[in-house]
């Protein structure tokens, strides 16, 4: 899978965790918001990924994996909580 269809992929879901059943509509500001945290954190871990596949680890998937995940997860977390 390419970066393009894993952003398609989770903006599709984050659009509709957004807006299907939602007890209250989301500001346009909020709406942007998610988008761009969801592009940015995937975007981040994907790359992650990539460099550590590819130079560092030279194809030995667990531990580059593990790392994109905690990437993923810091820069999906902390953006959203107040300071």
């Amino acid at each position: 899978m390419t970066i393009s269809e894993t952003l398609a992929l989770a903006l599709v879901a984050t659009l509709v965790q957004c807006f299907w059943r939602a007890k209250k509509r989301l500001s346009f500001v909020h709406f942007a918001f998610n988008l761009s945290q969801v592009s940015l954190a995937i975007t981040a871990a994907y790359w992650t990924y990539v460099v550590l596949l590819t130079r560092v680890f030279h194809a030995r998937p667990p531990l580059p994996l593990l790392v994109a995940a905690i990437v993923f997860f810091l820069l999906n977390s902390i953006p959203s909580r107040p300071l």
